[in-house]
């Protein structure tokens, strides 16, 4: 069948819905098939372009059997995928057909009843979206793992909802928030995408702004010396929206990797502690020493003395004097057990 402009109008189709040409064919393809099944109560349909896509050719088939269709023994054929006439009823249909032989009969789409030109639309929008959504989740998935900006569109109680690349929307769920946090609709913030999930409907984006992959990647944002790998974070814990403690490794001795990340006057913490609505963020030098590792971990405390009780169970005692003692603990205890996590010692403080 000769289509005027036929590849015209899949070029536009594609460019309406954000596909590539081959997509669209293939869902041209799938759908018009589709409708000449339903058309005709057949189980097998084919189509061909020519080499300039200026024409198609449909055709459905039929397999010529020499027993009944309804006597096929289904090891010999799988009669669910092409409809099976017997020898009689394709000599109807060709002259001399032979036992096994495929026929193909030409038809034309634009003899197709209600019912097949409802089948190909339904078919057609049914793929095109299936493109879109795996396109989007193409899109999306590269953005797995990585800090984004998102822009609140409304605020509900129990979440907000984000608008990100392409008009996609996601949810920040309470339970992901800062405690801290409170945005207004229209507000630019920031989030850190956990997974691209597919789902029935069009993928699931899930977005974070408690884990510990949200500081990593705030810092590699706005510390470049994180991003081109001079000051490593060897490790980090963080109790979200009270205190994170980092422990920092600078590959260049000339460079401080502390006051690196703190900026001169201050100016790169507290541009990050804005992000985080105020969490306290402390950042030490990692060491090899247990010792020395473990006093910098409870830093802003000042140590006098690390005793190592139990070097295999990691189990250590830091002594300080009495004045230091609720520094080196911190509020709700948050210091010591952020230092027990962040050097995976077991800590114990005391006064000497």
């Amino acid at each position: 069948m000769k289509t005027k402009n036929f590849l015209n109008h899949i070029d536009q189709l594609a460019e309406e819905h954000e596909l590539t040409r081959q997509q669209t064919l293939e869902a041209f393809e799938k759908s018009i098939i589709s409708g000449c099944k339903k058309n005709y109560q057949i189980k097998s349909c084919h189509l061909d372009f020519d080499k300039e896509y200026e024409e198609f050719f449909l055709y459905k088939e039929y397999l010529v059997m020499e027993t009944e269709p309804n006597t096929i023994n289904e090891e010999n054929v799988n009669i669910k995928k092409i409809t099976c006439i017997n020898l009689e009823e394709a000599k109807k249909l060709k002259e001399n057909p032979q036992i096994g032989e495929t026929i193909r009969i030409e038809v034309d789409p634009k003899n197709f009843n209600f019912y097949a030109s409802q089948e190909f639309k339904n078919k057609l929008n049914e793929e095109i979206i299936k493109f879109k959504k795996e396109n989007i989740y193409i899109f999306l998935k590269k953005y797995e793992n990585k800090l984004i900006d998102a822009k609140v569109t409304s605020i509900k109680k129990n979440f907000c909802t984000l608008e990100l690349e392409k008009e996609v929307q996601t949810v920040l769920l309470n339970k992901d928030k800062l405690n801290n946090d409170e945005f207004e609709i229209g507000e630019i913030i920031k989030v850190y995408v956990t997974e691209v999930q597919k789902t029935t409907k069009m993928p699931k984006i899930l977005v974070s702004r408690i884990c510990t992959e949200f500081i990593t990647e705030i810092f590699k944002e706005f510390i470049p010396e994180i991003q081109e790998g001079i000051i490593e974070i060897v490790e980090m814990a963080r109790f979200p929206s009270l205190r994170t403690k980092i422990g920092l490794l600078s590959h260049d001795s000339t460079i401080d990797a502390v006051g690196s990340c703190i900026g001169d006057k201050s100016v790169r913490i507290r541009h990050i502690i804005n992000i985080l609505k105020g969490e306290k963020i402390d950042l030490f030098l990692w060491s090899d020493d247990p010792k020395e590792l473990i006093a910098n971990a409870l830093k802003p405390a000042q140590i006098n003395q690390v005793s190592i009780i139990d070097f295999e169970q990691k189990i250590a005692t830091a002594l300080v004097t009495e004045d230091q003692i609720s520094l080196a603990i911190g509020k709700f205890g948050t210091n010591v057990q952020l230092a027990t996590i962040v050097t995976k010692w077991n800590i114990s403080v005391k006064v000497i």
